[in-house]
């Protein structure tokens, strides 16, 4: 999984009107169960949905070099959520 939607964008709603599935190639950003997810098997880590994410809460999981230095965007704080989009992503896989 390279990319995770981490809070206050957990709402089902929230994603649906501001991302919408045209914005994922492959339609990896779920709401399935109630919140918005990303699915890692459907990702392809194009970057498209963090790029467009108009509240910023889309972020890679995997470090990124930036003003000349590599730094995490996902920090400890976001955890919950990175385990929130597992989870999700096998219970949906689950149900199948």
């Amino acid at each position: 999984m390279a990319y995770v939607i981490t809070d206050p964008c957990l709402v089902k709603t929230i994603c649906e009107q501001c991302l919408g599935t045209e914005l994922c190639p492959t339609e990896a950003i779920l709401t399935d169960l109630g919140f918005a997810f990303i699915d890692p098997e459907l990702c392809i880590d194009c970057g498209a949905c963090e790029a467009l994410c108009p509240h910023g809460v889309v972020h890679s999981i995997e470090p990124v070099y930036s003003q000349g230095r590599w730094k995490l965007m996902v920090t400890k704080k976001d955890k919950p959520a990175v385990e929130l989009n597992r989870a999700a992503a096998e219970a949906l896989r689950a149900k199948a």
